[in-house]
């Protein structure tokens, strides 16, 4: 009996002590992470007072305020990326890049009226790249639901820099919102053949031409997009859309099928394939896309299967 007690004890001893080892371990691990926590955050608290108490002897270098800035700003540190450019525009008052890279601060934070006030600061002390200043105030524009002043920045970026699709396309969209259908085109046609690699500008080059009511340029441009995209789900849908409205069903079939390899609880392009495939003559196949897409609560599929596949 003494035996089984004294390797009994000894067992549990063992126990005890790994049990012992592994709380050390835990403990260490966890105050190592809340130590780096820490630490870091004391390193930006730090940047802040010394950038701080240097304005008072205004001989802080601002080359290098700038770039601890961008490095917060590149963590998404916003609040005391903001503090810093503060500090920068205090010293010099003239300081476009830092009204510029303070307004894209605030965007990120979605203070856009804010934003628009620091990007005119910025184009007021003549920045070096004017036509990206006019760019991002437009976007602070749009956020803010001005589209005419949007499309009046937009409009001064490109004149600045002819070339600038990113400009163009997203002034398309703002003549788009407004219903001036052919300045849109214009627009996205220009930005599809400046970047004729961009699906998304041969997209939305087709989607106006759908709005317009010109299936066959629909149809070639979101052809585009999609041999420069084979997984852009909308232009299957858009391109599908537009073969069964012209009676194509084959077309129309194949394309939502392909988007359903994609997008397998699609229940909008269930639909359209249950009508295709039924208009084709294959009707069991059609009325089992049609169930699909009613138990995901459509309820267009649910009417059509009533009508068709009872």
């Amino acid at each position: 009996m003494r035996g089984g007690d004294s390797k009994l004890n000894l067992e549990k001893n063992k126990h005890t002590k790994c049990k012992f080892i592994w709380e050390i371990t835990l403990y260490l691990f966890f105050f190592e992470l809340t130590l780096k926590i820490y630490l870091k955050k004391m390193k930006d608290l730090l940047l802040v007072i010394l950038f701080s108490s240097s304005l008072l002897s205004q001989n802080f270098p601002i080359k290098v305020s700038m770039g601890d800035a961008q490095k917060l700003l590149e963590r998404k540190e916003y609040n005391t990326a903001i503090k810093i450019y503060d500090g920068v525009i205090d010293i010099d008052p003239a300081n476009s890049e830092a009204y510029f890279k303070r307004g894209l601060t605030l965007s990120f934070l979605k203070k856009d009226s804010l934003a628009v006030l620091d990007f005119t600061s910025a184009l007021l002390n003549s920045p070096k790249d004017m036509a990206f200043v006019y760019y991002n105030r437009a976007y602070s524009y749009v956020n803010l639901g001005k589209t005419d002043l949007a499309i009046a920045d937009f409009s001064s970026a490109i004149k600045l820099q002819p070339g600038y699709v990113h400009a163009l396309n997203d002034r398309g969209f703002e003549y788009e919102r407004i219903g001036k259908l052919d300045f849109a085109l214009a627009d996205f046609l220009l930005a599809s053949s400046l970047d004729s690699t961009n699906s998304s500008y041969s997209y939305h080059t087709a989607r106006v031409y759908e709005k317009m009511l010109k299936p066959e340029k629909a149809l070639i441009y979101f052809t585009k997009s999609i041999n420069l995209n084979p997984k852009h789900k909308q232009a299957y849908m858009h391109r599908g859309t537009i073969y069964a409205q012209m009676r194509k069903f084959e077309k129309a079939t194949s394309d939502f099928k392909t988007l359903l390899e994609f997008q397998k609880d699609n229940h909008y392009a269930m639909l359209k394939l249950g009508f295709c495939l039924y208009s084709i003559d294959k009707k069991d196949e059609a009325c089992r896309w049609l169930e699909k897409s009613t138990n995901l609560g459509n309820e267009k599929a649910k009417e059509l299967s009533n009508q068709i596949c009872k």
